[in-house]
C-alpha cells in the first residue's frame, strides 16, 4: 500500500483493503473510479490517497488480502481436522483446499462482476498471484510433511511433498475453473475426489 500521509496502522490498512475488496466485487474493476472507491471505503478522495495511489494499487491490496486470508484460513481448517478424534490425510487436505481455494471461488461467484475481477487479477496482479502460488505450494508441502510425521500419510519415492503439493494446488485451481462451472456446494466433494486420486491413484497396472 502507498503511504503518502502519517504512518498507518496495519489494522487500518486491512480494514480499508477489506472495504476495497467488497467495492470491487460490487462495482467491478473496469468502471471503478477513485471517487467511487473512496465512498465505498467511507473516506474522502484525499483520504483514500493515504492508502492507495491508484485503483490498480487498491486492487493489488485486495488480492494480497484475499490470498493472505486464504492461507491463514487453510491452515486453521487443517488444524481443526487434525484436532478431531480420527483425522485422515484426505479430510485434512480437503479442508485446507476448501478454505484456501473454495472460499475465494464462492466469494467471487457471488459477484455479478466475478469474471471481470478474476481476469483483472491475472493482468494487474500477475506477480502477486505468482508469489502466492509459491507460498501456497510451500505451505501445502509443509502440511503433507506434517501428515507424514503423524503417520497419516506415507509418501513413496520418487514423489516428494513439494511435487505432490504442486499437483494438489494445480488440481484445486482446475476444479475452480472447470467447465461447465461446478455449483459452489459441490466444490469440496470435487476437491476430495481430486485429492484422493492424486494421493492414492485411480488405476492399476
Amino acid at each position: 500500500m502507498s503511504k503518502t500521509g502519517p504512518a498507518l496502522s496495519l489494522t487500518s490498512q486491512l480494514k480499508i483493503a477489506g472495504r476495497a475488496r467488497d467495492a470491487f466485487l460490487r462495482h467491478g474493476f473496469d468502471n471503478m473510479t477513485m471517487v467511487t472507491l473512496a465512498k465505498e471505503c467511507e473516506l474522502t478522495r484525499r483520504g483514500l490517497y493515504h492508502y492507495f495511489s491508484s485503483k490498480e494499487e487498491a486492487f493489488r491490496a485486495t488480492i494480497q488480502l484475499e490470498n493472505n486470508e486464504g492461507l491463514e484460513n487453510g491452515s486453521a481448517a487443517a488444524r481443526k481436522v487434525l484436532a478431531s478424534k480420527r483425522p485422515t490425510a484426505v479430510d485434512t487436505i480437503v479442508a485446507w483446499l476448501d478454505a484456501r481455494y473454495g472460499d475465494a471461488r464462492r466469494n467471487i461467484s457471488a459477484s455479478p462482476f466475478g469474471k471481470e475481477v478474476n481476469d483483472a487479477a491475472f493482468v494487474v496482479c500477475g506477480d502477486v498471484m505468482n508469489e502466492f502460488a509459491v507460498r501456497t505450494h510451500n505451505e501445502l508441502a509443509d502440511l503433507l510433511q506434517n501428515l507424514e510425521k503423524r503417520k497419516l500419510l506415507r509418501i513413496a519415492k520418487p514423489a516428494t511433498p513439494q511435487r505432490i503439493a504442486r499437483l494438489l494446488a494445480d488440481g484445486a485451481r482446475g476444479v475452480n475453473q472447470t467447465r461447465p462451472p461446478l455449483p459452489n456446494d459441490s466444490l469440496a466433494r470435487r476437491y476430495r475426489e481430486m485429492s484422493a486420486a492424486i494421493l492414492y491413484g485411480t488405476t492399476k497396472k
